[in-house]
């Protein structure tokens, strides 16, 4: 009894000693950063180690290239992150309420590209204004992400446009929950667009205006298989010796 519990007890240091890894959940405040501004900007926010760079788009085209996403202006206001765009009606000058992520005319949306791959827990908002119906993509195709230009939204969610759809929130609120688990490093928050699903009751219904102030993601951490120490396989080599001993002992 007592060799099997030497035993019993040495397994799970050694369990231990193999496997490690735990998740690490962090919030990101997104009001603060640079003032950088024009057409292509990009704003970097941190926390511990984890690096998020964000950037704005739209899908403001025009001609041939009609409906096809291009750079916007990311700014940064008290409410959070709002997206100034190149239509006619918003450039250079953004007034109220076109400064926020909206979808009036053309349909905003804002790129978060992270240093790892994380899992995206929530998404608040610090200004609203009228409704805030907004849809959340991760990427899940092969490769990097540097840019959306020339893209569609229909394009980038349809087979082979490695985007997929997490999900369309009605009338987003200070606090956003994202459901399910999905793990990527590039996450899009974008004013909702049919494009990335039918229409549900009131989903949809008039133009959408919010600014993004903060994110919520789980980092996963991978476990890892670390080289037992001479005591833990001392001790186990000790629980074995003892069980052939004692199973000597009864024949």
């Amino acid at each position: 009894m007592k060799f099997t519990k030497t035993l019993a007890v040495a397994s799970v240091a050694l369990g231990m000693a193999l496997v490690s890894g735990a998740a690490s959940a962090l919030s990101i405040g997104l009001t603060g950063g640079s003032n950088v501004a024009g057409f292509g900007n990009d704003r970097v926010f941190t926390s511990g180690s984890l690096i998020v760079t964000a950037d704005a788009w739209s899908n403001t085209g025009t001609g041939v290239n009609l409906g096809k996403i291009q750079t916007a202006n990311l700014g940064t206001y008290s409410g959070g992150l709002g997206v100034c765009n190149q239509s006619a009606a918003e450039s250079p000058n953004c007034g109220t309420p076109n400064h926020a992520v909206d979808n009036s005319g053309a349909f905003d949306s804002v790129l978060f590209s992270f240093n790892t791959a994380v899992d995206l827990d929530r998404v608040d908002f610090g200004y609203i204004s009228g409704d805030a119906d907004f849809s959340v993509l991760r990427y899940t195709g092969a490769g990097t992400v540097s840019s959306l230009a020339n893209l569609t939204y229909e394009g980038m969610v349809a087979a082979g446009g490695g985007w997929s759809v997490v999900g369309n929130y009605n009338n987003g609120s200070s606090t956003n929950p994202i459901a399910g688990t999905n793990t990527s490093k590039y996450w899009l928050v974008a004013a909702f667009n049919t494009a990335f699903g039918a229409a549900a009751t009131n989903l949809g219904t008039g133009n959408d205006y919010f600014k993004i102030s903060a994110i919520s993601v789980t980092v996963p951490q991978p476990t890892t298989t670390q080289v037992p120490e001479p005591a833990t396989l001392a001790l186990l080599g000790l629980g074995l010796a003892g069980v052939g001993f004692s199973r000597r002992r009864r024949h």
